[in-house]
């Protein structure tokens, strides 16, 4: 298992969280937790002095023991379906140039964030991970199991609403980087290259991810890349 997430209540507060259970630390999505967990207070520490929330919030976390070694558990904020998720179900419509620029700006923002201000690359950024904050998103159905169709002339993206997330394969810009990273059809050069990257790899993602929001089609097919 990599993980398991549920939607909860904090007893305390009555407010709604998730709570997301990793692999033990024996497999590699348990290590990987373990350091989304450490990249997560380091970000939480900078948004409290910023008040910038261009990253998923993690509100708490704790440690549970089992069979399998010992897992990760966070406590993140509620935040609504990925842009993946949001493409899906606009087919065979696309978004209006309007629309794309308005979440490309908040994603240059995110990584701005995250680079200038937390000193971390992300390495993994694709639609899947780049999350709706329902307060901010107008017209854009709450969390549910409904895949029907969105209409895109009701939604509205606002100030902070797409919001990056799962650190867990994240580093800080600090070290030194040549290993590989990125999904295939997303890589930028120099890590084909194996020449040490940093934010700059980060932005090639998001420029790919551009294509995608405009056009639905990949701008390099992922399948003929890992070949």
């Amino acid at each position: 298992m990599t993980f398991f997430s549920s939607a909860n209540v904090d007893c305390r507060t009555g407010n709604d969280v998730v709570l997301k259970i990793t692999g033990a630390d024996s497999t590699d999505a348990g290590k990987y937790s373990q350091r989304e967990v450490a990249l997560l207070q380091e970000v939480g520490q900078v948004q409290r002095c910023t008040d910038q929330l261009h990253v998923t919030r993690m509100l708490d976390h704790f440690f549970l023991d089992s069979s399998f070694g010992t897992h990760s558990c966070l406590i993140l904020e509620v935040l609504g379906m990925s842009l993946e998720e949001l493409t899906r179900r606009t087919v065979p419509n696309r978004f209006p140039i309007s629309t794309c620029k308005r979440i490309v700006k908040e994603v240059l923002l995110d990584l701005d964030f995250l680079h200038r201000k937390c000193g971390i690359v992300h390495t993994y950024l694709k639609l899947d991970n780049l999350l709706l904050r329902m307060e901010d998103t107008k017209g854009v159905p709450l969390l549910g199991d409904s895949e029907s169709p969105i209409d895109l002339s009701l939604v509205s993206i606002g100030p902070s609403s797409v919001v990056i997330t799962d650190l867990g394969v994240a580093t800080e810009i600090e070290n030194a980087f040549d290993s590989a990273i990125q999904p295939y059809g997303l890589r930028a050069p120099e890590v084909y290259l194996g020449i040490p990257y940093g934010p700059p790899a980060d932005i090639w993602n998001l420029g790919c991810l551009v294509f995608e929001l405009v056009t639905y089609c990949w701008l390099f097919n992922p399948e003929e890349m890992s070949q």
